[in-house]
């Protein structure tokens, strides 16, 4: 007989969490986003990228999903995965030190270096690009008086621009990648008493690794007011070199190709805003928030303070 608790956790922007206790331990569930799982190929992903999790496993500290047949769990009309609870800690922005951004940096070029194997096997980065309809998105933000509608008026040539310099970076950088977590940003890793256990490989898959590099690296070297920290964005730089080379980097191109996960994510919100996806309230909400916030990052972007800056570093 299991005495049961059930208790939210935050942290999710599009699944549930919730920690579970039983008489023989504590486990952390993930309650899958229901219309993410209606995508055809959503299953797939998940079981692909929780594969990449039990291979890095035997790498470095990572937490893939616990299985039996697989990773994937029925509970009701849910689909779970289960994990182990760990003892420690994520940290904030404004917590991160040197310190954490080369220990990350350690694990990253661990991950470059390995020849993670999946099966089916995934396939390679794509160097074509399908432009956006931002008028259309633009169009039906008015008609349904969202908030962000203005916000995406004023924008739509500076997305176009960026649009256009994404697709040139893609044919420069082609297609070579790494398999890799692809999300490696600090809510995404836990700090224990034994080092940096690497948490929610769910977006696991093929990444050009010099865009890896540099889109982690401005994770562990962020700074609350949006700018970068430079010792940090070099120490991350320092402990991914103990493990791999960064030769001559085309920085331009990887700056511009960086902005193809930005547009990515406004889409993805952009729809559940436009309960396109059949969202609920709460999910509209925060798709909404997200669209605002994105959009305000992306008003921001200038690859030429960015490239600037990078070569006071690299």
């Amino acid at each position: 007989m299991y005495q049961q608790d059930l208790s939210p956790l935050s942290g999710g922007l599009m699944h549930e969490m919730f920690r579970f206790s039983t008489d023989t331990g504590h486990f952390v569930v993930k309650r899958l986003n229901q219309q993410i799982m209606k995508w055809k190929t959503a299953r797939a992903n998940f079981i692909q990228s929780e594969d990449v999790a039990f291979a890095a496993a035997k790498l470095l500290s990572a937490l893939p999903a616990l299985r039996l047949d697989g990773p994937l769990y029925a509970v009701g009309e849910s689909c779970c995965l289960l994990f182990p609870w760990i003892d420690g800690q994520t940290l904030k922005t404004q917590d991160l030190c040197p310190m954490h951004a080369e220990a990350i940096g350690n694990v990253l070029g661990t991950l470059h270096r390995a020849a993670i194997e999946t099966t089916p096997s995934i396939p390679s980065v794509s160097s074509e690009y399908v432009p956006i309809d931002w008028n259309g998105f633009l169009q039906q933000g008015q008609m349904q008086n969202k908030r962000w509608a203005r916000q995406l008026g004023e924008l739509v040539q500076q997305l176009r621009a960026i649009e256009a310099d994404v697709c040139r970076s893609m044919k420069t950088l082609g297609n070579d990648c790494v398999i890799s977590h692809r999300d490696l940003d600090p809510k995404n890793v836990i700090w224990t008493t034994t080092g940096p256990v690497v948490i929610d490989w769910e977006s696991a898959g093929p990444i050009h690794p010099i865009l890896d590099l540099f889109e982690t690296a401005c994770y562990w070297s962020s700074r609350v007011d949006g700018t970068h920290d430079a010792e940090r964005f070099s120490s991350f730089l320092n402990g991914y070199a103990t493990t791999n080379q960064v030769l001559d980097v085309d920085w331009y191109s990887v700056i511009d190709r960086s902005v193809h996960s930005k547009l990515d994510w406004l889409v993805f919100n952009l729809d559940r805003s436009l309960d396109k996806t059949n969202s609920s309230e709460a999910e509209q909400r925060l798709g909404t928030e997200q669209v605002i916030q994105t959009l305000a990052e992306l008003r921001r972007h200038d690859r030429e303070k960015w490239y600037d800056w990078l070569q006071t570093i690299v």
